[in-house]
């Protein structure tokens, strides 16, 4: 009753015209029995002793229907919409009359609670009445929902942490030469090119002769390729000629 307090009275006057009930004073009695002790309280005697059921109806209107600048507060506050706009529209249109603003101030606060791709719809037709738009509304915003379950279900790509998590757990591979002594580490700043196929494995060729070939100028005593010419030989800092695992 306290947020609806004109429709609880069309209620008893639907009743009163049923019952066929014509009476002021019957009327003021079936009300006063029918209210809320809280709200009976909240009542000034000279109500209660009038028996005119319109003085009664008055009061307790007054008990709870907000001020003017309260209705005009709500009216230009921001809200989010959450039920159907049509009826949104009318609740709209009822603070108007009462604050006594016009069409174009409803219609701009319609147009700011509805969702930007339904509120641009809506916008453009300006020879709609506020009662068609807010149908209009009605008929967008279960679209508008669909639209949004439908982007919802496609598939996500993994996202970079879980690119990693994959790439930290992939098995090991399958090669042979590979597979002997474990798993490489993941990371290496050493060119895939010149990485071992197994742990522990020691480059044949100097890199000197790996990126210039015959024309390398540097060479290691190690270095096992085939025509050194007149490369100048470095110092190794390997204890020993390397050995393949096995040798």
């Amino acid at each position: 009753m306290e947020t609806a307090v004109q429709g609880w009275f069309a209620i008893m006057e639907a009743q009163f015209h049923l019952a066929k009930i014509t009476s002021d004073t019957t009327r003021f009695y079936h009300v006063l029995a029918a209210l809320p002790p809280t709200t009976v309280s909240k009542l000034d005697t000279s109500v209660l002793g009038s028996s005119s059921y319109a003085t009664l109806r008055d009061a307790v209107c007054s008990l709870y229907e907000r001020t003017r600048s309260e209705l005009f507060d709500q009216l230009i506050s921001k809200v989010q919409l959450t039920g159907r706009p049509s009826l949104f529209v009318r609740e709209l249109q009822e603070i108007g009359c009462k604050v006594g603003v016009g069409d174009d101030l409803v219609r701009h606060k319609l147009l700011q609670s509805l969702p930007p791709t339904v509120g641009t719809v809506l916008a453009a037709q300006r020879d709609l009445t506020l009662h068609q738009l807010g149908k209009l509304a009605d008929e967008l915003m279960p679209l508008l929902q669909t639209s949004c379950l439908a982007a919802t279900a496609q598939p996500q790509p993994p996202s970079t942490s879980q690119q990693q998590h994959q790439w930290d757990h992939r098995p090991a591979a399958r090669s042979s030469g590979r597979s002997r002594d474990g798993p490489l580490p993941a990371a290496s700043s050493t060119p895939r090119g010149l990485q071992p196929f197994y742990r522990d494995q020691r480059p044949q060729v100097c890199r000197a002769h790996l990126y210039f070939g015959q024309e390398a100028r540097t060479c290691k005593p190690w270095c096992r390729w085939p025509k050194k010419g007149d490369a100048k030989m470095e110092p190794s800092s390997r204890r020993g000629s390397p050995q393949r695992p096995g040798n």
